[in-house]
This record gives C-alpha cells, sequence and structure tokens, in this order.
C-alpha cells in the first residue's frame, strides 16, 4: 500500500488514506484533481469514526474516542490534530463543521449497542450522505449517498449483519441502486467506493466498477 501513500505526499488526506485503505484512496482518483484532497479526508475521518467504534467494548474509552474527534473538529482551522483534517477544513469551513459533528454523533450512536439500530442506521446514513452531498452539491446526490450508507452500515458492519436480516439488507441494497441511477456524476467516486465495500467488500468490484464506468454500480459490481 506504501506506494498509494507515495503518490500524494504533498496532500496529507491522500497520503493517510492510501496507508490504510486502497479501495478508498483509489476511489478519489476517480474525482475531479480538485476534489481528491477533500474526498480524501472525509474518506479518513469516516474511517477513523467506523474504527473508533469497534476497537473495544469499553464504552468509557469509546466515548473518550468519540470526543477527541469532536474537540479536533472544533478547533479547526487553528489547530490540525490530524494532519488529513485540512483537507476537510477547506471545503466546508465552518458552516460545515455544524455537518462535522453531527456525522461524529451518528457515528458514536451507531456503535452503541444500547441505541435504537433501526433509527441510528437512518441518523448514520443521513449525516454521511449529507457531507458527501454537500462536497458535490447537489441534491440527488444526497438521496443516492444516503441510500448506499444504509446499504454499507447494514451489510458490512458487525452490528448491521447481527441486526438486519438478509432480506433487510437485499431491500436496502436495491434502494441503493435505484437512486444511484439518478444520482449526478460528481458523486461517483463516493458512490463507487460504498458499492465496492458493501457488496463484496474486495477490490475485485471496484475494479469491475471502474471496467465498466462506473454504470450500474450496485447493480453490475
Amino acid at each position: 500500500m506504501a506506494r498509494f501513500a507515495e503518490k500524494s505526499k504533498a496532500k496529507p488526506a491522500q497520503a493517510a488514506l492510501g496507508a490504510v485503505d486502497r479501495l478508498r484512496f483509489l476511489a478519489t482518483q476517480l474525482a475531479d484533481p480538485g476534489d481528491r484532497e477533500a474526498l480524501a479526508a472525509l474518506f479518513m475521518l469516516e474511517w477513523e469514526l467506523a474504527r473508533a467504534g469497534l476497537r473495544n467494548q469499553e464504552p468509557l474509552l469509546t466515548a473518550m474516542r468519540f470526543q477527541w474527534w469532536r474537540e479536533a473538529i472544533e478547533e479547526l482551522p487553528t489547530r490540525f490534530r490530524a494532519p488529513f483534517l485540512g483537507g476537510i477544513d477547506q471545503p466546508f469551513g465552518n458552516q460545515g463543521k455544524a455537518f462535522l459533528l453531527t456525522l461524529v454523533d451518528a457515528y458514536e450512536d451507531w456503535a452503541d449497542p444500547q441505541s435504537n439500530t433501526e433509527a441510528a442506521l437512518e441518523a448514520c446514513a443521513a449525516a454521511a450522505g449529507a457531507l458527501h452531498a454537500h462536497l458535490w452539491g447537489e441534491k440527488p446526490a444526497f438521496d443516492a449517498l444516503q441510500a448506499a450508507f444504509s446499504a454499507h452500515l447494514a451489510c458490512r458492519s458487525a452490528r448491521g449483519t447481527a441486526f438486519f436480516s438478509e432480506n433487510t439488507r437485499q431491500n436496502l441494497l436495491v434502494n441503493a441502486k435505484k437512486a444511484a441511477n439518478k444520482a449526478p456524476k460528481a458523486a461517483f467516486p463516493s458512490l463507487v467506493m460504498l458499492a465496492g465495500l458493501t457488496k463484496n467488500g474486495a477490490m475485485p468490484a471496484f475494479k469491475l466498477g471502474f471496467r465498466v464506468g462506473l454504470a450500474g454500480l450496485f447493480g453490475r459490481l
């Protein structure tokens, strides 16, 4: 994976993402060059938040991790606790802090085994979808991304697979496919990443999506 990070030495978010998640890094390369750093920063934050809720079952430590990320976001742009956060600060700025803090809250609630799973899924998918749509700036992007995150969280997270039935997960995938067909082209990098993770959870899914020009996304991967 080091070779992917080497391509982005001058871009902290892309470098950080390339070092930990090959699929997400490659998805950023489908975006316009000017959008790649912001998208990588958003992918990286989501990766960190998902990891914060999975590292162990100690509630206090989990709460401390999420609080660390809240404080890191609130300190922008005067301090960058993680270098990749610079990529988020530029496109989202102060008005985006509310979106980012909502995302932290949503991931924490999703990680909490005592919370209502269906409500937590909806809230987390909506928060993530809103941030990506804010980056792409179009309403159809939000609809598609919210549906995609719902399918992703239900199909690829330990909590989702433990709670939702196979029939429910398949329905979420169908909904994601329908929404993706109406999404603007700019949202495809985010959607193909989610499709690759959700459908098969492996690189071959991403390569296939790339070869078919990202058409069909959830239906053809």
